[in-house]
């Protein structure tokens, strides 16, 4: 039994030590190699639109809504939706102390 456990470090050891191609195995990095470079910018462009776009749609549903529901609704035109002086109007009634 000694002798089989002996035998069997040795021919590990050989084998690490002898066999070449087993080390380069070893050495490499699951075989991936590293993507071009414009694959890699391509996938940050990606990513960015991807983060990117529920803001820039939230705020153009904010744009959309406000200037629908100035105009339908308050039968203004649309034009004033995008004036300073009409939100101060807005917070003016809203936040207005009743005296």
């Amino acid at each position: 039994m000694r002798e089989a456990a002996a035998v069997s470090a040795c021919s590990v050891s050989l084998r690490v030590e002898g066999d070449e191609s087993f080390m380069k195995a070893a050495s490499r990095s699951n075989g991936k190699s590293k993507p071009s470079s414009g694959k890699v910018i391509a996938r940050i462009v990606w990513v960015s639109i991807k983060i990117l776009i529920i803001p820039v749609l939230c705020i153009a549903a904010l744009i959309v809504g406000l200037a629908i529901g100035f105009s339908v609704l308050g039968d203004r035109p649309v034009s004033e939706v995008f004036e300073l002086d009409t939100w101060k109007h807005m917070y003016d009634l809203v936040f207005a102390e009743g005296g």
